[in-house]
Parts: C-alpha cells; sequence; structure tokens
C-alpha cells in the first residue's frame, strides 16, 4: 500500500515539475502601431508567417483575428514497469508455511502532440493600429511574437508598447 502511495507521489511530482520544462508561462502582449494601416500590417503578418514556414490556421481579415501556429512538439511515450512481491509466513516453530505473491504492474503514457501558436487581433484606432497577441497553444511562443514586432520597427514603423 505505501509503494502505491509512494508511486502515485513520485508521478505527481514528475507531472508538475515536467509542466514547466513542456509549457510556456504563457504569453501576452499589446502594441501600438503608430500611423499605420490595418490592412498594411496584415499583409506583412501573413508574409511573416509564410517567410519563417509558420502556418496561419485561421484567418478572418474582416475581424482582424488570426490564429499562427509556430511549431508543434511531440513528448515521449514513457512506459514504467513495477514489480511488487508480498510474503506471509504461516505455523509455528519447524511447521511453518511461506506463501508469497508478486504482481507486475506495466504502465504507458501515449505520446503528447504539443502546439505552439499565437492568437492576434489586429485593429484600426484612428491613425493606428493596436496589436494583440496571446499564447493559444501548448507551447511558449512570445519569442516569435517579439520576432515580428522586429520586422515591424525594421520596416520603420514606431511601436509603443501597451501591455
Amino acid at each position: 500500500m505505501i509503494l502505491h502511495i509512494r508511486k502515485a507521489v513520485i508521478f505527481c511530482i514528475l507531472i508538475f515539475l515536467s509542466s514547466f520544462s513542456l509549457y510556456g508561462c504563457g504569453y501576452e502582449a499589446m502594441i501600438r502601431v503608430k500611423n499605420a494601416q490595418k490592412n498594411d500590417i496584415v499583409v506583412m503578418l501573413k508574409d511573416f508567417v509564410g517567410i519563417n514556414g509558420y502556418t496561419l490556421s485561421y484567418s478572418n481579415d474582416e475581424t482582424g483575428v488570426y490564429r499562427v501556429v509556430l511549431g508543434s512538439r511531440t513528448t515521449k511515450q514513457i512506459e514504467t514497469s513495477e514489480t511488487f512481491s508480498a510474503y506471509n509466513t504461516f505455523g509455528e516453530k519447524d511447521n511453518k508455511t511461506t506463501l508469497g505473491q508478486t504482481t507486475t504492474v506495466n504502465t504507458t503514457n501515449p505520446p503528447l502532440q504539443l502546439v505552439a501558436a499565437l492568437a492576434i487581433r489586429i485593429v484600426q484606432d484612428g491613425p493606428d493600429v493596436i496589436i494583440s497577441a496571446q499564447s493559444a497553444g501548448d507551447l511558449d511562443t512570445g519569442r516569435g511574437f517579439d520576432v515580428f514586432i522586429d520586422s515591424l520597427k525594421n520596416s520603420g514603423y514606431q511601436i509603443e508598447f501597451l501591455r
């Protein structure tokens, strides 16, 4: 019984620790692109997605909402096997009998497909464009959006970070 509890505690600790190594902390950003047109920024986003080999898995030009898949990762299948043995001795002195039982438990955790994606919204705000982005997948995506911001700066746009 104690072995089962110990195994469950260790399993929970491993899941908790792996969540930090596999999953990002989440990403959320909002920027203002000064003196820009929404359509021009949308074209730049689509070019950025295509040039970098990303996938535009959802696109609605009317509402300015996009889902960009930056990549994916598959975890390895984990197989564990543990054997438990229990022995009991019955009788007294010279007339003792020992009975034993051995049980083997096999566990398989299948591989998981984890996705790195961004949900992006682009809206016109007077002479400026507001772009908001947040993680929409399992893996950290912040660096991908930071590179897009750099490409806007390199194209001559002035960027104001709102969040």
